[in-house]
């Protein structure tokens, strides 16, 4: 769920959910939708121009009837609630507002989600965002527009809750559309996404996926890197 409040530096600010993971949900399986209840919703970041939100989810949910495995990367549009200033009226305050929005004008609304489809203990668990393009000096700069989001498919085994250890990436069109990249799949099961569940991995003989990093592909990379705790850094290179 994504909860909001327009000035965080209130003395006594204001949270309300404006958006229900079950929504998304909805819009991948109509029938036998999951519950969205206890789904453990991860990774948020809002794009560098403030336009789309961008949000990781483990699970289906503990009482789903149908993929309660599954978990999903979805994007929503926020404009229409930044606009709205401290006038914020969106409130996710009814059952029909769960699965099919908020009733109010300025609640966000959904642009696409990409199931992320996992059977162990665990699910995607963190996500990082390339916003970089190559420019006429031959280095790369962060722009406004995101072109792609690699999820990292992992959580921290020793707690029970795993993960099937794929690095799977999303295009991202221009109106923030995101789609599965089929071009980036594994040099052994030809399929979409990397598969970590091997003896060697990219950064050496040990790790697990915690963190992930976006890198030019050049004799000296750069790296847009977003670290979370210690664990080792996975490398995604520029494809194009």
């Amino acid at each position: 769920m994504i909860y909001y409040t327009p000035d965080i530096t209130a003395k006594k600010p204001r949270w309300r959910e404006v958006f229900d993971d079950a929504t998304a949900f909805k819009s991948l399986f109509p029938k036998d939708t999951p519950t969205s209840d206890g789904d453990a919703g991860s990774w948020v970041q809002v794009s560098p121009d403030d336009r789309f939100l961008f949000h990781v989810v483990v699970s289906g949910g503990y009482t789903s009837p149908g993929e309660r495995e599954t978990g999903m990367l979805y994007v929503l549009d926020l404009r229409r609630l930044l606009a709205a200033g401290d006038r914020t009226r969106c409130s996710i305050d009814s059952p029909a507002e769960v699965t099919a929005g908020g009733a109010e004008p300025d609640c966000p609304s959904l642009i696409g989600a990409v199931p992320i489809r996992d059977v162990t203990s665990g699910g995607a668990h963190w996500g990082s965002l390339d916003n970089f393009a190559l420019g006429r000096d031959g280095f790369y700069h962060e722009t406004a527009q995101i072109r792609r989001v690699v999820t990292s498919n992992y959580f921290v085994a020793f707690t029970g809750v795993d993960g099937n250890h794929q690095i799977c990436v999303s295009q991202v069109s221009p109106s923030g559309k995101p789609s599965l990249d089929t071009g980036f799949v594994d040099e052994n099961t030809h399929a979409p996404c990397v598969e970590f569940n091997r003896d060697k991995w990219p950064h050496g003989d040990h790790g697990q996926p915690g963190r992930t990093e976006w890198c030019s592909r050049s004799p000296t990379p750069i790296c847009a890197e977003q670290p979370v705790g210690e664990a080792a850094p996975i490398r995604v290179e520029q494809l194009k």
